[in-house]
């Protein structure tokens, strides 16, 4: 980045490679490249390795990722989610338990996940589990035909599922 580009990097830039490295299941070395970083005091790199130590299951890294995030940035309530679905996939229930204990105990609560696309200058939200979208109902239809479209080339995804539940919701 500097020698081609002359762009400095910022701590933004060391998190990605940390996701880049841990996402391609190379942990240890996304481990020694964040320790060999001028930014490890940053939450976003402990962060992006705690992600990545969740998706791979390695529970050693996840609890020191864990401990130097929650360190640098306690209030992230989304870190405590993933947390505590790397113990649910181990089957580790005590420890899910404690992490919603230590959440509600502290005040600290997860907000609703949710999409936003921007269209013609207006920003739209989609929040999981709510059709309030002024558009929902077209939406879905462009949905369904994508759907028809993607099957009719080969491809089969499995939206039934999702989109009946969409459509009881909007009944």
């Amino acid at each position: 980045m500097m020698r081609d580009y002359g762009v400095q990097p910022r701590n933004k830039h060391y998190a990605v490679m940390v996701d880049l490295l841990g996402r391609a299941g190379r942990l240890e070395e996304a481990y020694a490249f964040l320790q060999t970083s001028p930014c490890k005091e940053h939450p976003a790199v402990w962060g992006a390795l705690l992600g990545a130590c969740k998706l791979h299951g390695n529970m050693d890294m996840i609890m020191l990722a864990a401990k130097n995030f929650f360190e640098l940035e306690p209030e992230n309530a989304g870190k405590y989610v993933v947390l505590s679905n790397a113990y649910a996939t181990s089957g580790l229930w005590s420890n899910v338990a404690e992490i919603r204990c230590l959440m509600k105990g502290s005040g600290i609560k997860k907000e609703p996940g949710y999409s936003m696309i921007e269209v013609h200058k207006e920003a739209n939200f989609f929040f999981m589990g709510h059709n309030t979208h002024k558009q929902t109902e077209q939406i879905y239809c462009i949905i369904r035909d994508l759907t028809c479209i993607l099957k009719d080339a080969g491809d089969v995804p499995d939206l039934s599922i999702e989109l009946e539940q969409i459509t009881a919701a909007q009944h």
